[in-house]
């Protein structure tokens, strides 16, 4: 079972976090590719929201790569986010 990590998000309140990381198109995926972000890895992060996107990035960027997500790093990761087709 997946558990969101709430490393990056906690200085936001619910109702900025919905409207900073709505989807409104679910034909459309957020993706993050790994090595966008500078690292030699071919992981792609796929999700229908942004937040989602960022949370499974934390994950696998401190499991994978022992680098802790904090809100500047998030910051930077979230300009990476591309669109792309479901």
């Amino acid at each position: 079972m997946y558990r969101q990590p709430t490393i990056y998000l906690n200085f936001l309140t619910s109702k900025a976090k919905a409207s900073l990381f709505q989807n409104p198109n679910p034909t459309i995926m957020k993706t993050l590719h790994c090595r966008d972000a500078g690292f030699d890895c071919e992981a792609v992060v796929k999700a229908t929201t942004e937040e989602e996107v960022l949370n499974q990035a934390a994950v696998h960027a401190q499991t994978v790569h022992g680098v802790t997500v904090t809100p500047e790093l998030a910051a930077g990761i979230k300009s990476l986010i591309r669109d792309e087709p479901a």
